[in-house]
Order: structure tokens, then sequence, then C-alpha cells
């Protein structure tokens, strides 16, 4: 279980590593309620180059009240994709 933010990074680590990724060249895409662990996309920033969040799926219209909130909330609800597509 995820308690704190180290249990998120430590676990991206451990991919990384056990793929034998270079990890100059792993992008890490942060998606849903990030919040709940803050400074998540900082701490990310600091070991790896490439972090962001990912972008609202503009092939859908939204209510006003989704379009309030960070895009990359419920991006899986909505895409039907996975994250990488």
């Amino acid at each position: 279980k995820i308690q704190e933010v180290d249990d998120i990074v430590y676990y991206i680590a451990s991919i990384i590593e056990s793929l034998k990724l270079d990890i100059d060249l792993v992008s890490i895409s942060l998606i849903g309620d990030v919040e709940l662990y803050p400074n998540l996309d900082v701490y990310c920033k600091k070991i790896y180059k490439k972090v962001s969040f990912i972008l609202r799926n503009d092939s859908y219209d939204y209510s006003a009240a989704f379009m309030k909130l960070p895009y990359h909330h419920f991006y899986t609800l909505f895409s039907g994709k996975s994250a990488n597509n």
C-alpha cells in the first residue's frame, strides 16, 4: 500500500532498474488524483528528467464541473486508452 511519496518514487525506480532502462531517457507520466501525495511531481523531477502530467483527452466534451479539475484527474475513465496511447 502506498503511504508516502517515497513509496511511489521507490516503486518507479525498481521498475526502471528491473527493466534495465536508462534513467535519463525514461518519461514519467503522472495520472489521477496525485494531490493525495503532495509534491510528487517535484520529487520525481529531482530524480527523473522527463516528468509530466497527462493532458485531458480533447476528443470528449466535458461538463463545466470536470473542466475545473486538473487535466490528469479521471484520465483513464474518459480516455478508454492506456496512458501510452
